[in-house]
């Protein structure tokens, strides 16, 4: 686990964000009918071995009339198996595009119709552009196209065949090209020789501009900014700095307890160290710090502790015993779960601030609850459940236990004192329909990457299905189809909010960051390997926490606390910068980018309801 794998048509799932050019955007709204032609990039390997490439004019129409939502027209598509790659880019384009927009879901509907041979979820990023222009009712420049994924924090991911993306482009008589961070150097497929990009497009008398984020991409071409401008440095006071330090003191009392009550030899000298560098760093009064280090070694004492429990009962009573063991402790966790989200939802009354942030902090809860369901299956299973595999399965279980019982409770508290007397106030009602049309949108787009990855990412064998992600992703989509149409009750609204996000992200990492950043263990606490995944992992976490820095910054401008995101930021760039060149940089990067997705979907929703 934990390994890269070759690319492909897959791409990368999220990069750096610039925090100057990203951020809150004030919606202009949209007329009965907005429509524009996106100029998008595109490239396909041929039957004959060599790869094609040109412009597919897509049309986007953006509606503020008739059944919100978005879909994807495709007419006489040429190019074979395209249709689940382009609906998994029209339909991450559509939720990101009105997220970053501040609309309101419900009073909005996109279409895309694409007429020719197409790329996969390349085009993306371009869909996006022209969803936010379609809805503030501005003209894309002449003369401009590009490549590139969209990813769920409005990232730009990248992708592959740029140069004779670029080649087509000239070809076609485009003056500028946006090409994604991280591909400005291609092999070329004839020579094998690296092609520094940029100045092949110089010899082509064509301009190659490297965009970080959809920000950037939007002002190249519009020539108009989304943000309202560069956010300062978000506040962290006030109730969310003591709950910080509350939870803190509360995770190394819980982390010197497991010590504890460990068996001899129990935990590994590795956990152990990590332990006491977490202590260390709780008693220096270093709260983010020793929050974060706590985090992770947290997560592999439990595993370490649970996993040799099972080991043990395995030699008294073999697998059936310890079998037993593991659905019971499952059972407990999962009513642990159900309590936390009632209790969580019951809680969030104060204002609409908790009630869009609640259902981000439960992510920690859902989506371990649905790794849980995926281990009860093996066990039902009762297939190779033999000393390794029972041992694996426990340590599943303990990260999803420290997830339900920890770190999901902790950050519940930070989301439920996120409020400002001087937020505007919204009746629980409007804050319901608001969260039930989020929820659509977000299912629509996992529901597309679903499409996408098992049609296909595993038909044609690029990288594998991670044993616990998928299943897990496959469960949550289950329970986003027992969600009710329509508009239900806040509580329920909440919590079909933390299923559709979990659904929505977890479904952006299988399409893409499974591949090439070695994301097969996403929120699972074992050690990923410092070999694995991709040298532009640190700058994906530090695009992540930029983004939700900033966001939070807009927002506190705009009279909210943003508390909690601001905690995640603060205590995910800690861990970032306390794990930087150690063994442990690939683990520590992937756990904060784990906390900045999540927070930046909450960051967008609030932007949106105060627009």
């Amino acid at each position: 686990m934990g390994s890269p794998r070759k690319v492909g048509l897959l791409v990368a799932f999220l990069l750096a964000l610039a925090v100057a050019s990203s951020g809150a955007v004030v919606s202009s709204g949209c007329s009965a009918s907005d429509s524009l032609t996106v100029p998008v990039l595109w490239a396909a390997d041929q039957a004959d071995g060599t790869v094609a490439g040109g412009i597919e004019p897509a049309t986007v129409e953006v509606r503020s009339v008739g059944k919100p939502g978005f879909t994807l027209n495709l007419k006489d598509v040429e190019a074979k198996d395209t249709g689940d790659q382009w609906q998994a880019a029209s339909a991450s384009a559509a939720a990101v595009g009105t997220l970053l927009s501040g609309s309101d879901p419900n009073e909005v509907d996109v279409r895309f119709d694409v007429t020719g041979p197409i790329d996969g979820p390349s085009g993306g990023g371009a869909l996006t552009v022209g969803v936010l222009a379609a809805i503030r009712d501005q003209a894309l420049r002449s003369g401009v196209t590009m490549t590139g994924t969209i990813n769920p924090d409005g990232s730009i991911g990248p992708v592959t065949n740029v140069l004779t993306k670029v080649e087509s482009a000239a070809e076609a008589g485009y003056e500028t090209v946006l090409i994604p961070l991280g591909t400005e150097v291609e092999l070329d497929p004839e020579t094998g020789e690296e092609v520094d990009i940029v100045k092949l497009g110089r010899s082509l008398d064509v301009e190659v501009r490297v965009v970080p984020d959809i920000g950037t991409a939007y002002r190249v071409f519009t020539g108009k900014n989304l943000a309202p401008g560069a956010g300062r440095t978000p506040r962290f006071a006030g109730p969310v700095r003591r709950v910080a330090e509350e939870t803190t003191i509360n995770l190394d009392r819980r982390l010197s307890s497991a010590l504890g009550q460990a068996s001899p030899g129990t935990v590994s000298s590795g956990a152990s160290a990590l332990a006491s560098q977490a202590l260390a760093a709780g008693k220096g009064g270093d709260t983010a710090r020793a929050y974060a280090l706590g985090v992770d070694a947290l997560k592999e004492v439990e595993r370490d502790r649970f996993s040799s429990e099972v080991d043990s009962v395995f030699d008294r009573g073999g697998a059936p015993s310890a079998v037993s063991l593991l659905e019971d402790r499952i059972v407990v966790l999962e009513r642990k779960a159900d309590a936390v989200s009632t209790d969580a939802v019951r809680r969030a009354r104060a204002g609409y601030e908790q009630q869009l942030l609640v259902p981000v902090a439960l992510g920690w809860v859902t989506y371990s609850t649905a790794l849980l369901e995926v281990v009860r299956e093996r066990l039902a299973r009762k297939e190779g459940l033999d000393r390794g595999a029972l041992a694996e399965l426990a340590g599943v279980v303990a990260d999803a236990g420290t997830s339900i019982e920890v770190f999901g409770p902790d950050a519940v508290e930070a989301a439920l004192v996120s409020r400002s007397p001087r937020a505007p106030r919204k009746s629980e009602q409007a804050v319901a329909d608001y969260l039930s049309g989020y929820t659509n949108f977000l299912i629509r787009g996992g529901r597309a990457s679903e499409r996408y990855f098992e049609d296909v990412v595993r038909a044609i064998g690029l990288g594998g299905v991670p044993d616990y992600i998928y299943p897990a992703f496959k469960g949550l989509g289950k329970a986003v189809d027992r969600i009710p149409k329509g508009t239900n009750p806040l509580d329920r609204e909440m919590i079909q909010a933390s299923q559709a996000i979990s659904y929505f992200v977890i479904g952006s990492v299988l399409v893409s960051g499974d591949s090439i950043l070695g994301l097969d263990t996403f929120g699972l606490g074992e050690s990923i390997p410092a070999g694995a995944g991709s040298e532009l992992l640190p700058n994906v976490t530090e695009g992540a926490l930029s983004t939700v820095e900033y966001w939070s910054s807009v927002l506190q401008r705009r009279g909210l606390s943003a508390g909690y995101p601001v905690w995640s930021s603060r205590w995910g760039r800690a861990g970032l910068d306390a794990f930087r060149g150690t063994d442990r940089e690939v683990t520590g990067v992937v756990l904060a980018l784990e906390e900045a997705w999540y927070s930046a979907i909450g960051c967008f929703m609030l932007g949106g309801i105060t627009s």
